[in-house]
């Protein structure tokens, strides 16, 4: 953030946080949130601060805090206690909260403190017990940048895959299967920003804008711009469920038991995947077998 924050200032740029699921989390003794100019957290059903949907902004600039304030209710200019005017003086939109969600929302904030901590023992318990896993990028989290326990991301070291010649989205994919059969769900990562249509269709509202209007004709969004960006999306396995509360110390001994027995038999996974790679002057490859993997008696459940 220290770095955005000096291309911002030096450009004259505002900075927005993209905080939906960092609830808690602190960045050098400073809370998410607090950091930009604003921000938005998301009470989606799967976030640490859960109100069932919707979200938050938060902002301590007056000016953007009563801009906000109108954009969310049609576009009313009038101040929030001067009840509504039915007078759209502005572009704006329907982001009023429902009362039902917004007092679940209101329970969850009271108790935060607490299912973070329990969270977070929980993620260093398993970042603690998967140490010496081979070929398993340890999960990140450090004094000045601190996890809240939302995800614990699972992710194969990229030379693991690249020394033997493989595609790195394939060999997870493989990874993922093998540890859905253990009971342990992991997601896959989606999409590298830029690879989003409207990015590289540079086309968000129709006839091109924004970017036929206020940006340089020469932006491009080849995604080879970004390998190391790619190589994250490729590579990691999201988690977010399988740590978090109520579960315990048993769960997470179960959990990292999976992810042990998958990563310790890494070469058993990529031997199918290495005889459906095209050999010197073949033609395609054929289609991926389907994965066989026997559970364990302790799946997790």
């Amino acid at each position: 953030m220290d770095a955005i924050q000096a291309i911002a200032d030096r450009h004259g740029l505002a900075v927005i946080e993209d905080a939906c699921q960092a609830h808690g989390a602190t960045y050098h003794g400073r809370k998410v949130g607090t950091l930009g100019d604003c921000a938005a957290f998301s009470f989606n059903q799967n976030k640490s601060l859960c109100g069932g949907e919707g979200g938050m902004f938060v902002t301590d600039n007056d000016a953007v805090l009563e801009r906000a304030r109108a954009v969310m209710s049609f576009g009313d200019m009038r101040p929030v206690d001067a009840g509504r005017a039915y007078h759209a003086l502005g572009l704006g939109y329907k982001y009023g909260h429902g009362n039902l969600p917004a007092a679940f929302a209101l329970a969850s904030l009271r108790r935060l403190d607490e299912t973070n901590a329990w969270a977070v023992d929980n993620w260093h318990r398993l970042r603690d017990a998967l140490d010496d896993v081979p070929h398993l990028l340890p999960g990140f989290s450090t004094a000045e940048r601190t996890s809240n326990g939302y995800a614990y991301v699972v992710r194969v070291d990229p030379a693991y895959a690249q020394e033997r010649g493989v595609p790195l989205d394939q060999l997870t994919e493989r990874i993922r299967a093998a540890l859905a059969a253990e009971g342990a769900d992991f997601a896959r990562a989606r999409w590298l920003l830029p690879a989003h249509g409207v990015f590289q269709a540079k086309d968000a509202f129709g006839n091109g804008a924004p970017w036929a209007h206020y940006a340089r004709p020469e932006i491009d969004y080849s995604l080879g711009q970004w390998p190391r960006a790619q190589d994250c999306i490729d590579t990691c396995l999201w988690g977010i469920n399988l740590h978090r509360p109520p579960n315990g110390p048993r769960q997470i001994e179960l959990l990292a038991n999976a992810i042990r027995k998958v990563f310790t038999q890494l070469d058993t996974l990529l031997n199918p995947l290495l005889d459906t790679l095209p050999k010197e002057g073949s033609q395609n490859a054929e289609p991926l077998p389907a994965l066989a993997c026997s559970p364990d008696t302790d799946r997790l459940s």
